[in-house]
């Protein structure tokens, strides 16, 4: 699909860290951006209100507790999507491979996804 060129004003802290995510994810800025706009955009309104409060007049530790809290339930969720896909392909007595152990921390929920994702 074709897309449209937008700008925006970054401050030198995001244009830091965006290029962090650029180096540790092996994507373009472009591409990083899309996906994250795209992220917002799909959220509810009054949870995107609530974003902008906090990175508005939110301390350091509630933005970081902010950041924490999101990640770690797009990893839950995440973790939910592979595991009903896994679920289907046993079903249909797909090979499969894992444990019955939940994941608990962030790395836990990230391994096992990928590991899900990559066994498809």
């Amino acid at each position: 699909m074709a897309g449209q060129t937008v700008s925006a004003h970054l401050d030198k802290d995001v244009i830091g860290k965006l290029r962090e995510v650029m180096r540790g994810d092996d994507r373009p800025a472009s591409q990083i951006i899309a996906t994250a706009l795209k992220a917002f955009l799909d959220i509810p309104p009054g949870a995107r209100r609530s974003i902008h409060s906090l990175h508005g007049a939110g301390s350091d530790e509630e933005k970081e507790f902010l950041a924490r809290f999101m990640g770690r339930q797009i990893l839950r969720a995440h973790h939910t999507i592979v595991e009903s896909r896994y679920l289907d392909a046993a079903r249909n007595n797909e090979p499969r491979h894992g444990s019955n152990a939940e994941p608990q921390t962030e790395e836990e929920i990230e391994a096992e996804a990928a590991r899900v994702c990559k066994s498809m």
